[in-house]
């Protein structure tokens, strides 16, 4: 994103929320769109019958045929057809009915942007996405696909989010340590680890979590609380200091280093 100035930078970052949480809740279709073909009598092959005139047309005709105050026992059918017609004159069928994995980040991203311009105005507030923040770090860190090519860029952008909103607010801090958010994120932290080798790029998915990570491990541990739950997640240490080695990966192994520096200042975790 280019830097473009944000107006309003807290009715923005609600408006992201707001849409974010809209694409979470979107559901499957109670019939499949074949189906909803088939009852509204609609042949592909036909140019004129993909044309929403034509689906108005098949929708009023049999809608009056099947209307239950003309035809009792057609009620089961009406609403069959209803359905239909709600389904195939959507804007976009696909993008209509399930929440759409691109659209979800493009909304933490902006978050992201909104926290990392606007730091300190949003101090005083507290993040009011934690709990759907943490459960997509949990939910994607446990993915079986994390790996597969394409997967993991909403875990990545979730762990990024999630550090600009502890860098804003100590409140925010204590919340995500509330909700068990520093558990998600070792979560994902144990499965992508290992998956940093001496061939890996910069851009590979397990180094940029890794990197989020260890940000928000850093700065997670200014906080005293924060740094007595670290203490109880052991497995963090040996990993941070694998990630010392990787020279080709310098963001990666300086995260790590500032992390450990900042973990350091607490006897018990040094």
């Amino acid at each position: 994103f280019p830097d473009w100035p944000i107006r309003d930078p807290i009715p923005f970052l609600r408006s992201c929320l707001a849409t974010w949480y809209n694409e979470l809740e979107k559901k499957p279709a109670s019939m499949s769109v074949e189906l909803a073909r088939e009852i509204l009598s609609v042949d592909l092959t036909n140019e004129e019958h993909r044309k929403p005139a034509f689906f108005r047309r098949q929708y009023y005709k049999l809608a009056a045929k099947y209307h239950p105050d003309k035809n009792p026992e057609g009620r089961e059918m009406f609403e069959r057809i209803n359905a239909a017609y709600e389904l195939l004159s959507s804007e976009s069928v696909n993008n209509s009915i399930m929440p759409d994995s691109h659209r979800i980040v493009l909304c933490l991203q902006a978050q992201s942007i909104i926290y990392s311009r606007y730091s300190k105005e949003l101090s005083e507030y507290k993040y009011a996405g934690y709990s759907q923040l943490i459960k997509t770090i949990d939910l994607e860190a446990k993915d079986e696909a994390l790996f597969i090519k394409g997967g993991g860029d909403l875990l990545s952008a979730a762990i990024e989010l999630a550090n600009y909103t502890l860098i804003s607010s100590a409140l925010n801090a204590e919340q995500l340590r509330r909700d068990n958010g520093l558990e998600a994120l070792v979560t994902a932290f144990d499965r992508c680890v290992p998956m940093v080798t001496m061939s890996s790029n910069p851009d590979d998915m397990p180094v940029q979590v890794c990197i989020h990570v260890c940000d928000c491990f850093a700065t997670a541990a200014t906080f005293e609380a924060c740094r007595q739950r670290l203490m109880e997640m052991p497995s963090i240490f040996g990993a941070l200091c694998r990630l010392l080695q990787f020279s080709n990966l310098p963001r990666l192994s300086t995260a790590s280093a500032q992390c450990i520096r900042a973990m350091a200042v607490d006897t018990l975790l040094q």
